[in-house]
């Protein structure tokens, strides 16, 4: 991997909880860290989500290795959300291999 490779900035972020109005616990998203990665999209298809058919890509992201990332984050890539579905080490402690998924609409 060459460093020309990792063209796109993404923020990790990872599930909390805050409060709202009537202080109660609600779940939202921050942002922990940002990375930088190499972004190919493998496919598209559908899916029947919430009643609805809707569609979704699937992306390979090359990333430099980071021991806090895990499948529990999501990543941001501008107004795309992505959902992480399996990381794979590459290169021991060198590159991560992410597959991720993204809904139409989010």
């Amino acid at each position: 991997m060459r460093s020309g490779d990792l063209k796109y900035r993404l923020a990790v972020q990872d599930k909390t909880m805050i409060e709202d109005e009537q202080r109660r616990p609600v779940p939202s998203w921050s942002t922990s860290f940002y990375i930088r990665a190499k972004k190919v999209q493998q496919a598209g298809r559908e899916e029947s989500i919430n009643r609805a058919i809707q569609g979704i890509k699937v992306y390979l992201l090359t990333v430099r290795y980071h021991p806090q990332l895990s499948s529990t984050q999501r990543l941001v890539d501008g107004d795309e959300t992505l959902e992480i579905i399996d990381i794979d080490t590459i290169k021991p402690r060198r590159e991560l291999l992410i597959t991720a998924k993204s809904t139409s609409g989010e």
